[in-house]
């Protein structure tokens, strides 16, 4: 890989919160380092492991003639000197997997090199664009336009897939059917608890105290014991959604990765997840005023007079 340091590093990202468990060290530490040096290198650790290099030793590596059929034909080398060592580095996959006509799928490791786009050019020259290819009988060049895959296509494939969409549906319902539970849960105990202190609304009541009043004085409970428990929640389900998202990813991705999985929480999603509970918070509340409404808390009075 040929790069731009400051280029590079406007352009590409590698997640600041994995990067500490991914490299000894920011990432953009390495590039100052490779600007630093013209003829430097940064090489991935499993190739500094294969070849038992270190920061500071030399390396020479080589490259092929692009239109030659024999491989061992040199193209033309260059002398480097290795200025990081890297385990992880944007646009770096270090194991791919081939699977061959029999459906046996095999492991591959590859390894890196970055070294600096200007010195790779003056040594090695550029590689012509060009690319000529031999069409099959009644094949056009649409045909190869319409098999060309982009990053965009391939994001929107696996999105759509059955078991991303699987999962997204069981994670969907039972969001609904907790909130229901939760719902139906939250209203029977407040209509118990109502029923419960009819006597001492009614008592209220007749000190003086304005059915608004005593609507607000509810509001402040609902408020002070569904605050907390709701802060509970959202805590245990962030906690409980950064522990298990492994176990989710051993299904999507069940092969190794020198990077591991990420947990996005984009604050939309999180907005909106805020404003369902609390249209769910403000439901029960006018369930709760409409059922005061309709208790008949004077007769309650007397009754507990009578009593």
């Amino acid at each position: 890989m040929a790069i731009n340091t400051k280029e590079f590093g406007e352009t590409a990202k590698l997640q600041s919160d994995q990067n500490d468990d991914i490299n000894d060290a920011h990432w953009f530490n390495y590039l100052n380092e490779l600007a630093k040096e013209p003829d430097g290198v940064i090489i991935s650790s499993n190739l500094a492991k294969a070849l038992g290099l270190k920061v500071g030793d030399s390396l020479n590596y080589s490259r092929y003639v692009p239109e030659a059929v024999d491989d061992d034909q040199i193209y033309a080398s260059e002398n480097v000197k290795v200025c990081a060592i890297v385990k992880g580095f944007p646009g770096y996959e270090r194991y791919t997997y081939e699977t061959d006509a029999e459906g046996n799928v095999t492991e591959q490791e590859k390894y890196l090199i970055v070294a600096n786009y200007a010195t790779v050019v003056e040594k090695f020259g550029m590689t012509p664009y060009s690319v000529w290819m031999n069409l099959s009988k009644g094949k056009t060049v649409d045909d190869i336009y319409k098999n060309l895959t982009s990053a965009q296509q391939l994001i929107d494939e696996n999105k759509n897939s059955a078991t991303v969409q699987i999962t997204n549906g069981m994670f969907t319902l039972s969001f609904i059917l907790s909130l229901i539970v939760c719902s139906v849960g939250f209203l029977l105990y407040w209509v118990m608890t109502l029923k419960q202190r009819e006597l001492q609304f009614g008592i209220y009541r007749a000190m003086g105290m304005r059915m608004r009043e005593v609507k607000a004085m509810l509001l402040n409970e609902q408020i002070f014991l569904s605050f907390l428990p709701l802060l509970a929640g959202a805590g245990i389900g962030i906690a409980a959604t950064a522990m298990f998202v492994r176990l989710i990813s051993i299904i999507y991705l069940p092969q190794k990765h020198n990077i591991g999985v990420n947990v996005y929480i984009y604050q939309s999603d999180m907005l909106e997840l805020t404003g369902v509970l609390f249209v769910a918070v403000a439901v029960c509340y006018v369930v709760i005023s409409r059922l005061l409404k309709s208790m008949k808390i004077a007769q309650a009075l007397r009754l507990g007079e009578d009593s």
